[in-house]
């Protein structure tokens, strides 16, 4: 991610509200990356609804590793799914 010159900053919503996003630019093309804002709002969301739910530490997780950049996020019908990135691939495989 940070070979695409990835730059955190606060981007406002049209209500006023401003929230971490993740901005970068490809083929000139300039991307707005609303991952942390979906994660955090799922999270409030199942914290008020569901205290105990599993997904919770889960998605804690996630969030915490993507805000550190050691994950990539694709969402997957609509669940963030966390891959590591290029780099840190090589830890994740088995060493036969």
């Amino acid at each position: 991610m940070s070979k695409m010159g990835s730059n955190w900053g606060y981007t406002t919503k049209a209500s006023g509200e401003k929230f971490l996003a993740k901005n970068f630019e490809v083929c000139g093309t300039q991307i707005y990356d609303f991952t942390i804002y979906r994660i955090e709002t799922t999270l409030d969301r199942l914290c008020d609804e569901h205290w105990e739910h599993p997904d919770i530490n889960v998605l804690a997780t996630i969030l915490e590793m993507y805000l550190a950049e050691e994950v990539f996020v694709e969402w997957i019908e609509g669940f963030p799914m966390a891959y590591p990135v290029e780099d840190d691939f090589e830890d994740y495989l088995p060493s036969f």
